[in-house]
């Protein structure tokens, strides 16, 4: 359930088929919920239309806390399609500090691939240290992304593709880049383990809902 009290997390893919995916979540002590997805397709597949969604749920809620943002690190490199020193990680902040106090988090490099598939699943089959991961029922492009995104042989995520559009996959990333974030003690202590398991599923989810 959503909790006015608390920051949300907001974790984008930088896409733009079959949607630029942003995900919404909340960190209740060890308890990681999310709680919204904003998946805009053709032709409303822009930043500025994703912000806009963004902006009207929030208000629906009568948001006004902290909003921490999350990424895939490459995209803190500057776009040449831009301004120097602009990037999408700079473009989201721009357009959302208008309207809430925002805070960006992000890695110099993103996680390995298939050791946070690993750590994720970890979470999902023993809350591992303590971790726990819900999935609002309403999110059903994520659940529906989770569910399908598998791995390969050589442990990188088999993305399915039609007419050179990946898709699945992007909504995962957007939870890796987080959850990863926000619980980077623990993902370093499961990266010292080293160990390796067999046959899971990229994202061990469980439908759940509150």
């Amino acid at each position: 359930m959503f909790n006015i009290d608390l920051p949300l997390h907001i974790s984008f893919d930088e896409n733009v088929n079959p949607y630029p995916a942003l995900t919404i979540w909340q960190v209740d002590d060890k308890d990681i919920k999310q709680i919204y997805e904003i998946c805009l397709k053709s032709p409303r597949n822009k930043l500025v239309e994703v912000v806009k969604e963004f902006r009207i749920w929030a208000k629906s809620h009568n948001f006004e806390n902290v909003v921490y943002i999350y990424g895939d690190a490459s995209s803190q490199r500057d776009d040449t399609k831009l301004e120097k020193g602009i990037n999408y990680f700079s473009l989201l902040k721009k357009e959302l500090d208008e309207h809430f106090i925002t805070k960006i988090r992000k890695s110099s490099k993103n996680p390995p691939v298939q050791m946070r598939g690993e750590f994720i699943n970890a979470i999902f089959a023993s809350n591992y240290e303590g971790w726990s991961i819900t999935i609002n029922e309403r999110c059903k492009e994520s659940i529906n992304d989770y569910l399908l995104v598998q791995e390969r042989s050589d442990g990188s995520m088999n993305k399915t593709k039609k007419d050179g559009v990946e898709l699945y996959g992007h909504i995962t990333d957007c939870a890796y880049y987080f959850i990863c974030e926000i619980e980077k003690k623990s993902f370093n202590n499961y990266k010292s383990r080293s160990k390796k398991k067999d046959g899971y599923k990229f994202f061990g989810i469980k439908d759940k809902s509150y």
